[in-house]
Parts: C-alpha cells; sequence; structure tokens
C-alpha cells in the first residue's frame, strides 16, 4: 500500500495543524491516518506482551 508523503509527517497527525491554517486532510484521510497509528500502537503492544512473556518464562 502506498501512502502520500504527507500522511508519514509526524507533525500533520496532530490538531495544531487544524489551527495554524495550512489546509487540513479530508475526513477520510483523517480516518484512515487513525486508524493506522492504532495498528501501530496495537503492534507495538503486542510485541511488549510477547517480549514479557518471554523474559518471565
Amino acid at each position: 500500500i502506498s501512502i502520500p508523503q504527507h500522511m508519514d509527517r509526524e507533525d500533520s497527525l496532530y490538531p495544531g495543524d487544524l489551527l495554524s491554517g495550512k489546509p487540513f486532510m479530508s475526513h477520510e484521510n483523517l480516518s484512515k491516518m487513525i486508524v493506522k497509528r492504532r495498528l501501530y500502537f496495537l503492534r507495538f503492544s503486542l510485541y511488549w506482551l510477547v517480549f514479557a512473556l518471554v523474559a518471565l518464562a
């Protein structure tokens, strides 16, 4: 899946962008981005869970 360049910029992920007068993203892009971030977070948590289990075993 190819992601548009602006989707990867960390500073485009925060509401400050909406206030600073930069054009903000469409609702569709925003939803995609939120889902993407949630997936990253879940994957990160999963890694830590596995790591903890291995460490304790």
